[in-house]
């Protein structure tokens, strides 16, 4: 069983996302405060899609109270250790404080306890906002209180628990979010002398998706009926990403080209006659994987002159002839934190996928 779990949101509301992960995912899902689920009408109220997802199996929550209470303080004085680690790096770098956008969130005991009063002293949190008038404005629920945090601080917070969830998952699951930013709120390394150098692999405007007017009820008849056919699809897929290590120099790299010409162009042909046979309109789909390969040995050189990078990726191989115009496969280095080298789990997935959807398909 695989699974997306989304953030930093707890609720999705990306439709794009949605149907690209119910497509090539067993289930999706995100991080719910456990009052939130059992209590409040969002999930059926309001995110109908999710509540159908639900319905068929296809969503589950993760609650960081149940983390929590299954792995007790060890884990939990790790998770808030590293947390302000990484918020203080990024307050540094961004200047929250200079541009805050405060959300509202619940008051659990698990935030009044152990966050609240030290990101009120920073000023990323409160539970009073000034209003337009120069008055404070007092927020709160009849059931529940609700406490302002700032936007980022809450995104860093939600990033890094989707990452501890994934570690801590009975499922192979990896954290999938459709923010750039969130990722390196999670998995960047913050010391560029230190930290585990991997492969960020982009393929870039390859995968046939779901367009966002596309009913959930098709794509998950599709999902049922074409069930091998994903996964020996997304099985090419995952085979491509350890590929990458043996490229190291341009012969072996015409010899990946061919490789994933083979490989994609077939499995991509078919998927998309198959999408097309029951009326599905679809996307030019895009996602990213950072993995735990070295960058080829080839490529060093622009490595180290910063010449190659997740948002100058380098072309590895060009699949235009079959997908949109300019799509290919390609790779940029990405400095992940050095505990991912020891996590068995990120040895074997990717540590995050970003995903996107461009053009319709023609």
């Amino acid at each position: 069983m695989r699974t997306a779990l989304y953030y930093p949101d707890i609720a999705i509301t990306n439709r794009q996302w949605i149907r690209q992960a119910v497509l090539y995912w067993d289930e999706i899902g995100s991080i719910v405060p456990e009052w939130t689920w059992n209590e409040h009408p969002y999930f059926e109220d309001e995110n109908t899609e999710i509540n159908q997802l639900r319905e068929a199996h296809l969503y589950r929550p993760f609650l960081p109270e149940k983390l929590k209470r299954k792995y007790r303080s060890k884990l939990q004085d790790q998770f808030y250790t590293e947390f302000f680690e990484r918020l203080d790096y990024f307050d540094q770098s961004y200047h929250f404080r200079d541009n805050r956008t405060f959300c509202p969130t619940y008051e659990s005991k698990e935030m009044r306890v152990h966050l609240f009063d030290e990101l009120e002293k920073r000023g990323l949190a409160t539970r009073k906002l000034e209003g337009k008038s120069g008055a404070k404005i007092s927020v709160s629920e009849i059931h529940q209180p609700i406490i302002l945090i700032e936007k980022n601080t809450s995104d860093i917070y939600m990033s890094l628990l989707a990452e501890y969830f994934a570690r801590n998952d009975r499922n192979i699951t990896i954290p999938c979010t459709d923010r750039r930013q969130s990722a390196d709120y999670a998995f960047a390394s913050l010391d560029s002398t230190v930290g585990w150098n991997s492969a960020e692999i982009f393929f870039d405007r390859i995968l046939p998706v779901p367009a966002e007017n596309v009913s959930l009820d098709k794509i998950i008849n599709f999902k049922e009926d074409y069930r091998s056919e994903l996964l020996r699809f997304r099985e090419q897929i995952d085979s491509l990403q350890p590929e990458v290590e043996s490229i190291t120099d341009p012969r072996s790299l015409r010899d990946f080209t061919i490789r994933c010409e083979e490989k994609i162009e077939l499995g991509v042909r078919n998927l998309q006659e198959d999408l097309n046979d029951h009326a599905i309109e679809t996307r030019w789909g895009t996602l990213s994987a950072i993995v735990d390969v070295p960058l080829p040995k080839w490529l060093g050189g622009l490595a180290s002159a910063e010449l190659l990078c997740s948002t100058n990726p380098y072309l590895l191989c060009a699949l235009g002839g079959f997908a949109a115009v300019d799509a290919g496969i390609r790779v940029g280095k990405y400095r992940a934190k050095q505990n991912h080298k020891r996590s068995q789990i990120f040895r074997d997935s990717p540590y995050s996928y970003i995903y996107h959807a461009a053009e319709s398909l023609t």
